[in-house]
């Protein structure tokens, strides 16, 4: 009830889907006619249904209409705000977003199948818990790869089934349960110690300190994140080194510890350098387009994102054409106009009445400036 809430339907029929995925494969599909299952549609009702009811008539089936065909129906089938991608898209944000630990992904998944070939009857009454894990991941990955709009977040509801297959894996070979050839170990602890290598040269190219001619525009304070890089080179000397004395649980120990402190590390410090060189907050601060004390309107032309309503306190307008956009300069209060800056080089000459640029910043997402023009 409250993930319908916050994301609409996706949070009821993912979930059912890979329940129903699951006890198909299990053959239990009787298990769904529970009449527990009676008291949890009641209480997804209770949860969910007032507000969208209260929202519904209070804005006349408006905020309907953008939640249900335009966030969730329209996202699926079109990107939006330039969130595409090819349909391997959430392999490459899998990789990346389970790092360090994707080192391993290649031996959790021949452990998951493995395993699961070598299950116990099902007369023992055991689950099929690899199954369910399994179907868990399938049903989400492959759900958000066909989608037209994608998002790295858009997988983190996987993530805890991953990490559940991981950590199985690993225990298992700590007991000495499975066992994994010399060179599959060298080539994920080497895999690991890459993590580092490539984070500290790709934050010294993205920071402009080693040139690279390809970058078009450096982002500069990225380069403070570079010691996050020796994190994972340090693991997985150590991880080495207790190998070497057949030490498995020391081994997995460093593994442990080093990734702890890098993500940390990642989310504390590499989150909020990136954080400051996104575009909406910056040009927000920068033009004072917060004003909620007076009567201001904020719009953009050509350049969108969901975070400048936050920023801003208040309805952002997106104007469709050029004669909008002159109109709304026009405007017999103060206006905000948020607008790529080769976009305002050909609309400039076109303004009509006083205008002024109080703020610039290069966007991440659409590679270019963008400025603020305001009347006031």
């Amino acid at each position: 009830g409250l993930g319908f809430l916050a994301k609409g339907p996706v949070a009821v029929v993912l979930p059912l889907a890979v329940i129903n995925l699951y006890l198909l494969w299990s053959r239990q599909l009787r298990r769904m006619l529970h009449p527990f299952l009676l008291y949890g549609i009641f209480l997804w009702i209770v949860v969910a249904v007032p507000w969208f009811a209260l929202v519904g008539a209070e804005t006349k089936g408006d905020f309907l209409r953008g939640f249900f065909l335009t966030h969730n129906v329209s996202r699926f089938r079109a990107p939006m705000e330039g969130h595409g991608g090819p349909v391997y898209y959430h392999v490459l944000s899998l990789i990346a977003g389970f790092l360090p630990w994707s080192a391993f992904l290649g031996p959790v998944v021949w452990n998951a199948w493995r395993e699961d070939r070598q299950r116990p009857p099902a007369s023992e009454g055991r689950p099929y818990a690899i199954r369910f894990l399994a179907c868990w991941i399938a049903v989400y990955f492959i759900f958000f790869s066909i989608s037209s709009t994608k998002l790295p977040s858009y997988l983190l509801p996987l993530y805890p089934a991953v990490a559940l297959l991981t950590g199985r894996m690993l225990e298992r070979w700590r007991r000495g349960e499975i066992s994994l050839s010399r060179w599959l170990t060298a080539t994920a602890l080497a895999c690991w110690a890459s993590v580092g290598l490539g984070l500290t040269l790709g934050v010294l190219f993205a920071g402009g300190v080693l040139p690279l001619p390809a970058l078009r525009h450096p982002l500069p304070g990225l380069e403070n994140a570079a010691f996050l890089g020796l994190l994972p080179l340090a693991g997985a000397a150590a991880a080495w080194l207790c190998l070497r004395r057949q030490s498995r649980g020391g081994a997995l120990g460093a593994l442990c510890v080093s990734a702890i402190l890098f993500s940390l590390g990642v989310f504390t410090n590499g989150a909020a350098v990136v954080d400051a060189l996104k575009a909406p907050r910056s040009l927000v601060e920068q033009s004072q387009a917060r004003q909620l004390e007076r009567e201001v309107r904020v719009g953009c032309f050509e350049w969108f994102q969901p975070s400048l309503v936050f920023y801003c306190g208040r309805e952002v307008t997106r104007l469709n054409d050029e004669r909008q956009t002159l109109e709304f300069l026009r405007y017999p209060v103060p206006v905000f106009l948020f607008v790529p800056a080769p976009v305002w080089q050909g609309l400039e000459p076109k303004v009509e009445g006083p205008y002024r640029l109080c703020g610039r910043q290069y966007d991440l997402y659409r590679h270019c400036e963008v400025v603020v023009v305001t009347n006031d």
